[in-house]
């Protein structure tokens, strides 16, 4: 990768932080630490790593313009047969200033056959949810998960 300030161009060769499915992020090696080869060429400058990867640079100060060439490096292409990547370039961390909140996840009960009044039990925190009556809505992180035990309430 290179920037380009006013005074030239400058390759990029250090960044704050990377985080890779596998391997280790690395300059001029891929993620296991062999040669950078792109469609069977070796590449002299690059940064490997999983294609499963985030790597946050920071670009010299008067930065103008960011360039890199991206593809599938040639061993991780052997092993898989191949692959699709998606390359996202951002000038500023994304999540910052995303507090994403928390939303409530509605389950019609009723819907479901098991109203209108339900014990429901958080499976795991292992912790009981108490009774519920028609709808079931528990307050998920965004891209979270709950996983619960619904059982119907037995009446007396």
């Amino acid at each position: 990768p290179m920037a380009t300030t006013s005074a030239g161009d400058a390759r990029v060769e250090k960044w704050v932080s990377a985080s890779q499915g596998y391997g280790q992020t690395r300059l001029n090696r891929n993620a296991v630490g062999q040669p950078l080869v792109l469609n069977g060429m070796p590449v002299a400058h690059g940064i490997g790593t999983h294609a499963s990867s985030t790597i946050a640079i920071d670009l010299p100060d008067g930065s103008t313009r960011f360039r890199a060439r991206v593809g599938l490096e040639s061993e991780g292409a052997r092993l898989n047969g191949g692959g699709t990547l998606k390359i996202l370039v951002f000038t500023q961390d994304p999540m910052v200033g995303s507090a994403l909140p928390t939303a409530p996840v509605p389950f019609d009960l009723t819907a479901l056959g098991l109203g209108p009044k339900v014990q429901v039990r958080d499976l795991w925190s292992h912790r009981s949810l108490g009774t519920h009556e028609n709808v079931f809505a528990p307050e998920l992180s965004w891209h979270g998960a709950g996983l619960y035990r619904i059982s119907p309430l037995r009446q007396r």
